[in-house]
């Protein structure tokens, strides 16, 4: 499915002030044409996301797409664009998704599945310090480590 900007601007019940806000806002628009992207030539905010009015630029960009971000979703930058707002780059997405979809060192770590050493970090062979904290520790290194101590302490105290 090919959305252009001209499709987007003709949409039927864009009147008077509607239609000056629409065609503002794609006046801010800059067509990137090697990946897709509809570059936001706008404010950002500090974090790279576009600004229109009081709203994000992406958001705004989806609704004159015709398509509205249920409640608990947020729009997720499929092309890691912070700046794009062509609706087509966009797909609306939980916030643990959106995260763990990006290069944080949260996400990073979670599509890891080994340890440092290279043990399998399967539900068997790792566990968490307590319910609802997100380190993983592997069993293997921590009984290794604990025998390293427990054979430093066996040796200071004889």
């Amino acid at each position: 499915m090919q959305i252009s900007r001209k499709r987007i601007l003709a949409t039927k019940g864009a009147r008077g002030d509607e239609d000056l806000i629409r065609r503002r806002f794609f006046d801010l628009i800059s067509p990137e044409p090697n990946s897709g992207c509809w570059l936001w030539m706008g404010t950002l905010n500090n974090y790279g996301y576009g600004r229109f009015g009081n709203e994000q630029a992406h958001v705004v960009s989806l609704r004159y797409a015709g398509i509205e971000v249920p409640l608990g979703l947020e729009p997720d930058h499929l092309c890691r664009v912070r700046c794009c707002v062509n609706p087509l780059h966009l797909e609306p997405v939980t916030h643990r998704v959106n995260m763990l979809r990006g290069n944080t060192v949260a996400a990073i770590s979670a599509r890891n599945m080994n340890c440092p050493k290279g043990h399998p970090l399967t539900k068997a062979h790792f566990r968490t310090r307590k319910p609802g904290y997100h380190r993983r520790i592997c069993r293997i290194c921590k009984a290794e480590a604990d025998r390293h101590y427990y054979l430093r302490k066996k040796g200071k105290a004889a």
